[in-house]
């Protein structure tokens, strides 16, 4: 089940794009963790996969390919684990929305789990 977010005036739409889907985009607080916004993506995209194992990759808006891995390391060390300053910094938008892939080693597990 997800979590009841109110909306509020502060939170920050944060766009994203898991794997070929559509971009769409969640709304939280500034300061949520990198955990909740990976379990907002889980929930809205109707994920199976647990929400850890979603890989998130990220880019400026001037660049070509997704360059950087968004784990709790960098949420901190770069953004100070603040999605404002994450969305401001990278112009995290429709048009350049963060990517989410889930490991295919987490795939593969799955798959032969349910094969027993």
């Amino acid at each position: 089940m997800g979590m009841v977010l109110k909306n509020d005036k502060n939170d920050v739409n944060i766009w994203y794009k898991y794997e070929d889907r559509h971009e769409n985009y969640i709304s939280l607080s500034p300061n949520s963790d990198l955990i909740h916004l990976c379990e907002e993506i889980k929930v809205k995209s109707k994920l199976t996969e647990p929400a850890d194992s979603l890989t998130l990759k990220i880019k400026r808006i001037t660049d070509n390919k997704y360059v950087f891995t968004l784990d709790n390391d960098y949420f901190r060390n770069n953004c100070g684990n603040n999605l404002r300053k994450l969305v401001r910094d990278f112009g995290i938008e429709q048009t350049n929305p963060i990517k989410g892939e889930t490991s295919a080693y987490i795939l593969i597990f799955l798959f032969c789990l349910y094969q027993l």
